[in-house]
């Protein structure tokens, strides 16, 4: 068997044995995508809910026509679903990038700040990942209703053989939710940088962007896992 095919045996087994199964996302997914987004990932994220508290109707669209547009084409994201229903419980997106290639501004001065925290966080990635293809999570997230099963380590863990398979040599997550972060430990991801919430200052208003977060989230993370 060629490692190829190994890797895509794998890919696709359960991410809990006869309850949970895994599949890759495609085109004839994107509502589905967005639903996941929209509907239990903005309202949970620190950062996004934040965004939408002070600026209301403006994470939606920005998270679904600009943040996650590329997600599909990339072919590096994940299902998760309920084996007897076929229900899809859980989602993890995944970005391909390479150091120096184009990063288009974020223009809207309602969701800049965000996008000015993400890049502080990624100031140093260059020293992290080298000349490599590395992917990128998004996002994550796992309905309410199936928290608390593993689902979130599961996909987390396999993401890893998408990135495997496409290549990457890293793959990178801006974790800003305390169980991710958890998770990523658990998993094996180093940190290499970390901001606080309580102590960021937004490099253009001079405001205290993420200080109304609240806990347990404390800080956001450049975590790292390299791919052998």
């Amino acid at each position: 068997m060629s490692a190829e095919a190994s890797i895509q045996d794998e890919l696709y087994k359960d991410l809990i044995p006869g309850e949970i199964g895994c599949r890759r996302l495609t085109s004839e997914d994107r509502d589905l995508m967005v639903d996941l987004t929209l509907n239990h990932f903005l309202p949970r994220e620190p950062i996004c809910s934040l965004t939408e508290k002070k600026s209301p109707g403006k994470m939606g669209p920005f998270l679904r026509d600009v943040y996650t547009k590329n997600v599909i084409q990339d072919n590096a994201s994940l299902i998760a679903y309920d084996i007897k229903s076929g229900e899809a419980v859980g989602i993890i997106l995944g970005n391909l990038h390479r150091v120096g290639e184009p990063h288009p501004p974020v223009l809207d001065k309602d969701i800049a700040p965000m996008a000015r925290l993400l890049d502080a966080v990624n100031v140093d990635i260059a020293s992290y990942v080298g000349e490599d293809v590395y992917l990128t999570i998004a996002l994550s997230t796992v309905k309410e209703t199936h928290c608390k099963r593993g689902i979130m380590t599961a996909i987390r863990k396999r993401i890893e053989l998408v990135a495997k398979e496409l290549n990457c040599g890293y793959v990178t997550s801006e974790s800003t939710s305390l169980y991710t972060q958890l998770i990523s430990s658990k998993l094996g991801y180093d940190t290499k940088k970390e901001i606080k919430f309580a102590e960021y200052v937004d490099s253009v208003t001079g405001e205290y962007f993420t200080k109304d977060i609240d806990p347990p989230h404390y800080c956001v993370k450049l975590m790292i896992k390299k791919i052998n």
